[in-house]
């Protein structure tokens, strides 16, 4: 029998009689690009299934108070879960907003306890001041090695060491 007439045969689609094919719950064969199923194997799965299943045609009334009762009991519940988190969102928010204002407070303390910087010297009082002469390190002896190197006296070393003219590190391509 062809896929669609017994998907029709057992009530169901014929996607989902094509899927009962893959799992082999279904018997069934292909001929020329075309599936076919085994009408004994459709015939007998149809009896089985109409006698573990109840007939879906048949519907029994339902007392449906009961239910609609149980579900307005549980939209009150769920209504009452709602109310109480966002209690707690609004309560946690306002704990956060005291906190941030804390840390804000012990911040803005902590900056008013460190000196403001002293104003830097202007360019006229740095031209009247005489350049401190930089002292040169002591150079290796001429004679070569062994000998010890005399330690300058401080007077020796301001009379014989060259002024230097101090230029701040992003003037000197300036020159």
């Amino acid at each position: 029998m062809p896929l669609t007439d017994a998907a029709a045969v057992l009530g169901i689609s014929e996607n989902a009689l094509r899927l009962r094919i893959r799992r082999n719950h279904v018997a069934a064969h292909k001929q020329g690009g075309r599936w076919y199923v085994v009408i004994d194997q459709v015939a007998d799965q149809s009896s089985d299934e109409s006698m573990t299943s109840p007939d879906r045609s048949v519907t029994t009334p339902v007392d449906q108070s009961e239910t609609v009762a149980a579900l307005r009991e549980t939209v009150e519940i769920l209504q009452a879960d709602v109310a109480y988190l966002r209690d707690q969102l609004d309560q946690r928010s306002r704990e956060l907003a005291d906190e941030r204002e804390r840390a804000d407070v012990i911040q803005q303390l902590a900056l008013n306890r460190i000196p403001p910087l002293p104003a830097g010297e202007s360019r006229t009082q740095r031209s009247d001041d005489q350049p401190q002469p930089r002292l040169e390190p002591p150079t290796a002896s001429p004679a070569g090695q062994g000998e010890a190197i005399a330690p300058q006296r401080p007077s020796d070393t301001l009379q014989s060491a060259p002024v230097v003219e101090s230029v701040r590190w992003w003037e000197f391509w300036k020159r």
